[in-house]
């Protein structure tokens, strides 16, 4: 029996550490996405310098949502603005109750982002905000990156050539198969 060459043996292992990779990086996707659908937890990727300098542009976070009535002054929190297309995500400054009528589990938010040096123009009033939980410098630029048309291109050809070198049929493994390594049909003796 013959042993595979070198070279084999190296695209072999590069296949296997790629398919592990690949795996690796699908359960992790999925895990996110499990428990973000349970939770209610999501990525916030930063656009603006407003948490400079912990949370620069282009960090990203993970917050979940949490009610009002559970949130503390210094807390990092993200919620709409009705005048904007983007979500601000700034410190809480101060809390006061909500107007009169609105309910007991509504707050008045005062915001803040870190390099600013005053606070949001206007209270924010909610009963529910997603409340950051960590946050990581320059993780949302790379999460950005991936959701480029070319990166996507590149990943499914990555996964293709893994998918179409592990079904291709390898010649040497044939030819090991048969008998005493002949190429050679078998044929029946004849009598």
């Amino acid at each position: 029996m013959r042993t595979p060459s070198t070279g084999r043996q190296i695209r072999r292992g590069l296949t296997s550490t790629g398919l592990v990779v690949l795996g690796l990086a699908g359960l992790l996707v999925v895990t996110w996405y499990v428990v973000s659908f349970l939770t209610g937890a999501r990525i916030v990727v930063f656009m603006t310098g407003s948490m400079s300098p912990e949370l620069p542009t282009g960090s990203a976070a993970i917050s979940v949502p949490v009610a009002a009535t559970e949130l503390e002054i210094g807390d990092v929190v993200t919620l709409q603005r009705d005048d904007a297309t983007l979500p601000v995500t700034h410190r809480i400054t101060r809390i006061d109750p909500g107007p009169a009528g609105a309910g007991d589990g509504v707050r008045s938010l005062t915001l803040q982002g870190d390099d600013n040096p005053v606070p949001d123009q206007f209270p924010y009033v909610v009963d529910a905000v997603h409340r950051m939980v960590v946050g990581a410098p320059h993780v949302g630029a790379v999460l950005e990156d991936l959701r480029s048309p070319w990166v996507i291109l590149g990943l499914t050809a990555v996964v293709a050539a893994l998918v179409f070198s592990v079904f291709w049929p390898d010649p040497e493994e044939d030819t090991a198969d048969s008998p005493s390594g002949s190429t050679e049909p078998l044929s029946e003796p004849t009598a």
